[in-house]
């Protein structure tokens, strides 16, 4: 069982998390789950060049027998906000 969460604080209502979570579920399952957002308001008085980013990811390990292992894997990720400023 292992654990970490991270947080960042910056100009422009920059802020920055990550989470990661490692756990055992039985004797032959395991799972991680790791998530992360990234978010900021824009630099350019318009707004542009914002940010709204946020990504998952959960896998989980089942290892039956000493033969066979099989690893599930889900992602997720969204990135939004008005983009950069052309």
């Amino acid at each position: 069982f292992y654990g970490e969460a991270s947080l960042q604080l910056g100009n422009y209502e920059h802020v920055e998390t990550q989470f990661m979570l490692n756990a055992p579920l039985s004797d032959n399952v395991a799972a991680r789950l790791a998530i992360s957002t990234i978010n900021h308001d824009g630099y350019f008085s318009n707004g542009q060049s914002d940010a709204e980013i946020g990504s998952g990811r959960l896998q989980v390990l089942i290892e039956p027998n000493e033969r066979v292992s099989l690893l599930l894997l889900a992602d997720y990720f969204s990135e939004g906000g008005s983009g950069p400023r052309t």
